[in-house]
């Protein structure tokens, strides 16, 4: 009898090239071996460097199987996140509440699902209450009764038109809650810009991620409120993407 785990590969190097393999199904060759590559840093919240850097390690068996399963969830179009079970963010999967462990931090979300994420990550990351306090449902009603010194919001930004622009493992895989603002992408940042009013303290901010073409729209709502000094701040790409306002 074949023992199937004979065939897996037991180095670093060598599951490296198993998984550009996979992945040339998907992309052109000279991306393969790339996306192999920060596709095993992903699976192991490491750097993008950590697969070379570590090239002679011995791999498990159950490494290896995951992640080429991994490679072929990728390989179909699945995105590279969903196929790895993680996103980083900055170089954390959780940042906010470890990088600052001297605040509380009200983590809110419609969907139950993505919460349950973000415990998950803040278990691995050693975060727990009262530091880290999670309410499900939409915009700020969970947070009412509350005087935050800041929220910060990715809302849904992405105008229902320009769906057919998007790229599809965009758009054939992220939840369509978590994408489109209406029509022209503002009306869920208006809605927030609105109610933050009520949950951030005199002097609090708001810092809200935008649409780049969103821009006029977020002052304008901010004029009308209850907001001053309000701004739109550039990415590192250049582009309008960031409301930064104060509340009055």
């Amino acid at each position: 009898m074949t023992d199937p785990d004979r065939s897996l590969p037991r180095t670093i190097a060598a599951l490296r090239a198993a998984m550009a393999d996979v992945l040339r199904a998907h992309l052109p060759d000279p991306d393969a071996d790339t996306e192999a590559r920060d596709l095993l840093a992903s699976l192991h919240d490491a750097p993008r460097s950590w697969a070379t850097l570590h090239a002679t390690r011995p791999v498990t068996a159950a490494e290896s199987a995951r992640a080429l399963d991994a490679a072929r969830a990728r390989a179909r179009g699945m995105p590279l996140a969903y196929a790895a079970g993680r996103a980083a963010f900055r170089h954390l999967t959780l940042a906010l509440a470890t990088e600052r462990p001297d605040l509380v931090v009200h983590a809110t979300d419609l969907s139950a699902d993505a919460l349950d994420v973000a415990q998950a990550n803040a278990r691995a990351l050693g975060v727990a209450a009262p530091r880290l306090v999670v309410h499900h449902g939409d915009l700020c009603a969970p947070l009412a009764g509350l005087a935050l010194d800041a929220l910060v919001s990715n809302p849904p930004y992405v105008p229902l038109d320009a769906a057919p622009a998007l790229d599809a493992g965009v758009r054939d895989w992220e939840p369509s809650l978590a994408l489109y603002g209406g029509a022209d992408g503002t009306r869920v940042a208006a809605r927030l810009v609105r109610e933050a009013a009520a949950v951030v303290r005199p002097g609090g901010w708001l810092l809200v991620e935008i649409d780049a073409a969103g821009g006029d729209a977020a002052l304008a709502a901010c004029a009308a409120g209850a907001w001053r000094d309000a701004s739109v701040e550039p990415d590192l790409f250049g582009r309008p993407r960031f409301l930064v306002t104060r509340r009055r």
